[in-house]
């Protein structure tokens, strides 16, 4: 082969290319004595993109309650879920009073009982994942044991009749379970027929244990939380029957056109923004 030709050969072969490396998760983080050395050299700046929801959390807390409030519930849980930080601003007890705000917007929605607070309220009524497997489009809302789940995990929901009364032997003095443990009827009745009891299976859990020590006391005791459950249970159950009462007249009502509109709120969003550009981005 001529001199030429080999030196052409050489030109056009590629070069050997070596293995890489094996990967290791610890490269792609800086070791923290590294990061303070960093700092203290050239303070590290978070990246901001425009339009980014970071940016919400920079504006005044005052301003972005008072735009929150004009959210629906869905949204609100929405926002609260989309970053840490917005969680952190939302889901505390000095936000309590944007999420009265935003369940007052629904037309017709009772208030929130007692023995829950308002965003999980609003989580019951208004988010459509089953409370235990997560399953999206969940529409049944067992109101008064405040859980909506899917028809896959009734089982692991709620114990029957017969599945309670062993539990119940070692304690005579409750003969009828239905006016104490939360209870939901499965179907829904109807003029045409009655549905299952079924209790809630955590409620059942919760106060056989308080059984095991009220039992062991004086009769007063045991009679005392017995009248004291039924109270609680009176409560949620008229609370329920409200529940029950907008969702078969007010829930399926179209609510694109309503002044909470999520639109309406991106915009009144932007234009705040956009009034404290000089603040928020320079």
């Amino acid at each position: 082969m001529a001199p030429s030709a080999l030196s052409k050969y050489h030109k056009q072969a590629s070069p050997l290319k070596y293995p890489r490396k094996p990967f290791h998760l610890d490269s792609a983080y800086i070791h923290y004595d590294r990061l303070q050395e960093l700092q203290k050299s050239k303070p590290l700046r978070p990246f901001r993109k425009e339009c980014s929801l970071s940016l919400f959390t920079s504006m005044p807390l005052d301003l972005l309650y008072e735009v929150c409030t004009y959210l629906h519930p869905q949204d609100a849980l929405n926002l609260a879920r989309s970053t840490r930080r917005l969680r952190q601003l939302l889901m505390t007890r000095d936000a309590r009073f944007v999420w009265k705000s935003v369940l007052s917007n629904v037309e017709g929605l009772p208030s929130c009982p007692s023995d829950l607070t308002e965003p999980q309220f609003a989580n019951l009524a208004f988010d459509g994942h089953c409370h235990l497997c997560l399953a999206p489009r969940v529409k049944d809302v067992y109101w008064s044991c405040r859980v909506r789940c899917c028809k896959k995990c009734l089982p692991k929901c709620f114990l029957t009749m017969d599945q309670l009364r062993p539990l119940l032997q070692k304690i005579p003095d409750i003969p009828r379970p239905e006016t104490i443990f939360k209870y939901t009827l499965y179907p829904k009745s109807s003029p045409d027929r009655i549905g299952m009891v079924l209790f809630y299976k955590p409620t059942v859990e919760a106060y056989l244990r308080e059984l095991a020590e009220v039992a062991n006391k004086d009769e007063p005791s045991l009679t005392q939380w017995c009248r004291t459950k039924r109270a609680i249970l009176d409560e949620i159950m008229a609370h329920a029957a409200l529940c029950e009462h907008w969702t078969s007249y007010w829930a399926h009502l179209d609510t694109t056109h309503q002044f909470y509109d999520f639109g309406f709120t991106l915009f009144l969003l932007g234009l705040l923004m956009f009034l404290w550009k000089d603040k928020l981005f320079y």
